[in-house]
């Protein structure tokens, strides 16, 4: 429970002799204007400290979302393996565990499996 500052229960004579009888230790007074709040406890200053902050965050934010939106396909431009690799998805297995090479096992039956070789080192597989 709180005490009053007047009551007769308030202790600070504890308090009183420790900053008198030392002389290193000072008492700071507290800053009650609106320059010294930053936070904005509904003074002027606070509230545009706050717009300020939340319009250098959308700025923050905006140059983000521009930034990547100029790289990525400045990027796809300059590697066209990149770009190769996202049009054909080819590193993407899905359904997982497929022997591609036994087309019997997924219910195709009468087919054979074919590779073509239109150049060295490119074999192509055909069923």
């Amino acid at each position: 429970m709180r005490k009053r500052k007047g009551s007769a229960d308030h202790d600070s004579s504890f308090t009183g002799t420790l900053l008198e009888g030392s002389s290193d230790l000072k008492q700071c007074p507290k800053k009650t204007d609106a320059a010294s709040d930053p936070g904005g406890s509904g003074t002027a200053m606070g509230r545009r400290y706050r717009r300020g902050g939340l319009m250098w965050r959308l700025r923050k934010i905006l140059i983000w979302v521009l930034g990547i939106y100029i790289t990525i396909p400045v990027i796809i431009k300059v590697c066209p393996s990149i770009q190769a690799k996202l049009v054909f998805l080819n590193f993407v297995r899905v359904p997982y565990f497929i022997d591609l090479k036994r087309p019997q096992d997924q219910g195709l039956n009468h087919t054979r499996n074919f590779y073509l070789q239109p150049e060295e080192g490119i074999n192509i597989g055909v069923w």
